[in-house]
């Protein structure tokens, strides 16, 4: 039997046609939520929603276009549980082949796109229930870095990787 711990939850994946996206939507989809699921490809996300069912909704969206995303998910269900931020992109060539059109690429969707994502739900008030510390700290407030601590996140991560190269 299911532990059904997000019954009556709205919850989003983004880049939720494959992989953990897909998977992380199926099981919130067995524990009662319903789904929403972004993606690029429209047969990843025709498959999706085959997969998933009638109840859940897949939506094509890029991270250029959230206001759309959030405005859909305000009309139809008024509210938003759960955020599971996934869309990104791989690009894995060779240290000395990446140009800074590729690293700005990367950066600007797999960590600005994480940050601007979870921005417009908490702004707009389309994410109803929030963790602890989003809850003490709105967008803006004290404690609310969150430009510092994703740039400081990104170079100790850059860092790892250097020092993982030189090994």
């Amino acid at each position: 039997m299911a532990h059904n711990r997000f019954d009556g939850r709205i919850a989003l994946v983004t880049g939720g046609t494959s992989g953990m996206g897909l998977a992380t939507a199926r099981r919130l989809r067995d524990e009662g939520a319903r789904v929403i699921v972004t993606g690029r490809d429209p047969a990843r996300l025709a498959a999706a929603a085959q997969e998933l069912g009638p109840e859940a909704l897949t939506i094509a969206a890029e991270t250029t276009d959230l206001d759309a995303l959030f405005d859909t998910i305000r009309n139809r269900y008024g509210r938003l549980d759960v955020l599971f931020v996934n869309a990104g992109i791989g690009f894995f060539p060779p240290t000395d082949a990446v140009t800074e059109a590729d690293f700005d690429r990367v950066v600007g969707v797999n960590i600005k796109g994480v940050f601007f994502t979870i921005q417009p739900g908490l702004v707009r008030g389309v994410v109803h229930h929030r963790s602890g510390p989003a809850r003490r700290r709105r967008l803006g407030g004290p404690g609310s870095g969150r430009g510092n601590l994703t740039s400081r996140s990104a170079v100790v991560t850059a860092e790892r990787g250097r020092a993982l190269l030189q090994d």
